[in-house]
């Protein structure tokens, strides 16, 4: 579980870089949902790291949805980077 965390955020922000924004936001939902059924540092870190990559686009509906999944399901992020869930 811990490595479809972390592979599918590097996905997720190999897209978002890409500006595949909508396919971004897919795959991090996923990467989310693994991540919030393990205690892993590197993929707390990993999803940190993908919201951060998605942050230019964050007026966007679907990215603003994707950082409301991150901050109910993984709560304990929003204390890392609390500038990026904002």
């Amino acid at each position: 579980m811990r490595g479809l965390a972390i592979d599918t955020a590097l996905y997720a922000a190999s897209l978002a870089r890409s500006r595949q924004v909508e396919h971004a936001c897919a795959m991090a939902h996923r990467a989310v949902a693994y991540a919030a059924n393990v205690a892993s540092f590197r993929s707390a870190h990993r999803i940190v790291m993908m919201v951060a990559e998605l942050q230019p686009y964050a007026a966007l509906p679907e990215v603003r949805d994707l950082f409301e999944d991150v901050r109910t399901r993984l709560p304990s992020l929003v204390g890392f980077a609390p500038s990026r869930l904002s």
